[in-house]
C-alpha cells in the first residue's frame, strides 16, 4: 500500500535476499529498488517541512546509494530507459547526482 510521499519506493524492482542473524537464524529482507530509494532520500533532503538536521544525512545517503548502485550492481540498469521512467518530480535529483558523480573518480558530494 503506497504511503503519501513514499509511493516512488514501489517503483522498479525490489531486492530480496536472505541474511543470517548473529544467532544463526535466517531472515529474508525485501527492500525497495535502490535507485528509487536513493532518489527518495534526495527528494526528502529538499523538502521544506523536513527536519533541517536530517536533510544533510538524507542527501549523503541518497548520493551514496545511487553511487553504490552504479558502481557495484551492474545488473541494476541506470541507462536511458531507466532515466525515461523516472517520475518528473524525481528527475532533477537524478540529474544532480549525475552531474556530481558520473565521470568523477571521486564523488564531489562529500
Amino acid at each position: 500500500m503506497p504511503l503519501e510521499e513514499q509511493e516512488w519506493l514501489l517503483l522498479g524492482t525490489y531486492l530480496s535476499h536472505v541474511v543470517v542473524a548473529r544467532d544463526g537464524t535466517p531472515a529474508r529482507l525485501v527492500v525497495p529498488d535502490p535507485r528509487y530509494f536513493g532518489l527518495q532520500k534526495l527528494w526528502m533532503s529538499a523538502q521544506v517541512k523536513r527536519d533541517p538536521r536530517k536533510k544533510p544525512k538524507d542527501r549523503r545517503q541518497g548520493m551514496a546509494v545511487l553511487s553504490a548502485t552504479k558502481a557495484t550492481m551492474p545488473h541494476i540498469s541506470m541507462d536511458e530507459e531507466f532515466e525515461k521512467a523516472i517520475p518528473v518530480e524525481l528527475q532533477p535529483f537524478y540529474e544532480s547526482w549525475k552531474v556530481n558523480y558520473i565521470g568523477s573518480p571521486t564523488p564531489r558530494w562529500r
